[in-house]
């Protein structure tokens, strides 16, 4: 009975280690420092779009946008007539 108290004992003695060595932040391991936002980086996410003359900034996301447009308008108009 001893013998069987001793490998439980041992069993549960390696499992707590194996668990602290999972949760412990081991000193030679870096940690993921927070990206740093600068208000430099909020004003160009901010003026990709113009608000005022419902364009974008980037030429070709505005030509993609205004043929996409186009296109489902076209689409629109074309179900419609069907009908």
């Amino acid at each position: 009975m001893l013998s069987q108290m001793n490998f439980t004992t041992q069993d549960w003695n390696k499992q707590v280690k194996e668990y602290e060595q999972n949760k412990k932040i081991l000193p030679w391991q870096e940690t993921k420092k927070p990206q740093i936002i600068s208000s430099k980086i909020i004003k160009e996410k901010d003026n990709l779009f113009d608000p005022i003359l419902q364009t974008y900034k980037n030429k070709e996301k505005e030509t993609t946008s205004q043929n996409n447009e186009i296109n489902t308008l076209r689409n629109k108009l074309a179900m419609n007539k069907v009908k």
